[in-house]
């Protein structure tokens, strides 16, 4: 839309002084602001959300807080949400640890077993599962640590 001053000229109204421009100054900047959010919103596309009436009200009531309107809050929160890297866990590399937990606890199980069956437990059964539960504690910190465990979005 063009300025104030084209819009004058183009009306024959570049003479206008005091209240006069002032008042058509107001016309003026009403129908650029309800063409620019024309524009605006036909360029945008929508989303609807359904909140139950408590939500809601806690959504007016924050938005409010902030200063934002409710559509500005939500588009704020959610782009601030999404925004942020989204990291999506390696199925892969979850299972193959998986797998190992399990042979680990397998092996744990089956020294429990033993000293149950033997009803003594004896120092060296203690160390295995104490080595035994050391190794998952080790290979747990080692794959979360794996920079491949999760995939950037």
């Amino acid at each position: 839309m063009k300025n104030f001053r084209v819009h004058l000229q183009e009306l024959g109204l570049s003479h206008l002084q005091g209240e006069e421009r002032k008042a058509e100054y107001r016309t003026y900047k009403r129908e650029y602001v309800r063409d620019y959010m024309k524009q605006k919103r036909s360029s945008h596309e929508v989303i609807e959300i359904y909140f139950t009436q408590s939500q809601y009200e806690r959504l007016s009531k924050t938005a409010l807080i902030q200063g934002l309107s409710r559509s500005g809050f939500c588009e704020q929160v959610i782009l601030n949400a999404v925004c942020q890297t989204l990291w999506i866990p390696n199925a892969e590399i979850i299972s193959e640890l998986q797998v190992s937990i399990r042979k680990i606890g397998n092996n744990i199980n089956q020294i429990a077993m033993i000293s149950n069956y033997q009803k003594v437990v004896t120092p060296q059964l203690m160390d295995e599962a104490f080595q035994r539960l050391l190794q998952l504690e080790e290979l747990i910190h080692k794959q979360l640590a794996h920079p491949e465990l999760f995939l950037k979005s």
